[in-house]
């Protein structure tokens, strides 16, 4: 039974801003159709949970307040526009040379959600839009991983990735649809 789903941010809760950040609020633009598919889970019963990283910290494009401010109008925004829940977020601010065990594709974040949230990692779903997603998800020990086109990636050729999603979807809610119906 999966209890818990982790979601990359950019590219699957809000727009992706290709070789950007969202640095401020304003930049800030959820996918449609998102709130709606979270609430979902939750009435499901399931938690749900950002894995994200944001090197832009790291690079000195914003401040941690600033992401701490991104993510929390991301949880009022879902919360007052579909009374969708996020239990909790976890980014990785580290610059892509660090080398910490919680940039993805490393599977870090997950370990620690699962160790703060007591969350069974084999009985969870990670859903993302890029290699390094999957390929934390795999390290991470998750149960299944998905891929979503609406974000980096959009297209997908079986055989070409190192680390292959166990399903696509074109969206959040197509993925989270494939969750509840063929998961549960």
């Amino acid at each position: 039974m999966i209890k818990t789903v982790f979601l990359d941010r950019d590219g699957v809760i809000n727009v992706h801003i290709p070789k950007g950040y969202v640095t401020k609020i304003d930049e800030l633009s959820i996918l449609p159709g998102v709130g709606a598919a979270i609430k979902r889970l939750n009435e499901a019963g399931i938690q749900v949970a950002i894995i994200s990283n944001q090197q832009g910290v790291a690079k000195g494009l914003m401040t941690s307040e600033a992401l701490t401010e991104v993510d929390e109008e991301m949880r009022k925004r879902l919360w007052n526009e579909d009374k969708a829940e996020i239990t909790r977020s976890y980014y990785c601010v580290h610059h892509r040379d660090d080398g910490c065990e919680c940039r993805k594709p490393k599977g870090g974040q997950l370990r620690n959600a699962a160790r703060d949230l007591s969350i069974d990692l084999a009985e969870s779903i990670f859903i993302g839009d890029s290699p390094t997603d999957i390929q934390a998800g795999r390290d991470g020990k998750v149960g299944q991983c998905a891929l979503v086109l609406s974000g980096a990636t959009k297209s997908f050729v079986r055989g070409k990735w190192h680390s292959e999603p166990d399903s696509v979807h074109r969206d959040l809610t197509a993925a989270i649809d494939w969750v509840l119906f063929e998961n549960l």
